[in-house]
């Protein structure tokens, strides 16, 4: 059996809120044990969505790479788009997926700047294309603060 991290850290949050907070005088402390579930509560969002969001950014700069062979005319960066549109995290762990996503986040700081130096046919719309991914990118990031109590 599994031990659901995202269940314990709420559990936490849940007893903090219901049993520590109400029993403790001092004020200080009483709002430190505030923010610690609190702190548990982000923490729950971020685990059980965690896997999910880096894999989601690695698709998405991936498909970018691809977009962006029919406007590099390098043909040493488009040989690494290339590749890079093929490379796999060997598992679904955490660190393997965000070892991937900073490979293919240094690619992408490459486009971007050879996009920038670059007047190519379509470059500019891909540079859109690029910000758009990192919007969505950052929303998957977004932790939503619950109530305190």
């Amino acid at each position: 059996m599994r031990i659901d991290n995202e269940i314990i850290l709420k559990n936490l949050k849940r007893v903090l809120h219901t049993k520590v907070v109400p029993a403790v005088g001092d004020t200080y402390v009483r709002s430190g044990a505030g923010v610690v579930g609190m702190c548990c509560d982000l923490l729950a969002q971020q685990a059980d969505d965690a896997a999910d969001i880096v894999y989601e950014d690695n698709r998405g700069m991936q498909g970018l790479f691809l977009k962006a062979l029919s406007v590099v005319s390098c043909n040493d960066l488009r040989q690494q788009l290339e590749d890079a549109g093929t490379w796999q995290s060997p598992s679904i762990r955490i660190p393997d997926l965000t070892a991937l996503n900073a490979k293919l986040a240094e690619l992408l700081i490459e486009l971007q700047i050879w996009l920038e130096s670059n007047e190519a046919s379509g470059a500019s719309s891909l540079e859109f294309e690029i910000l758009e991914q990192l919007e969505r990118n950052a929303k998957r990031r977004l932790l939503i603060l619950g109530a305190l109590g």
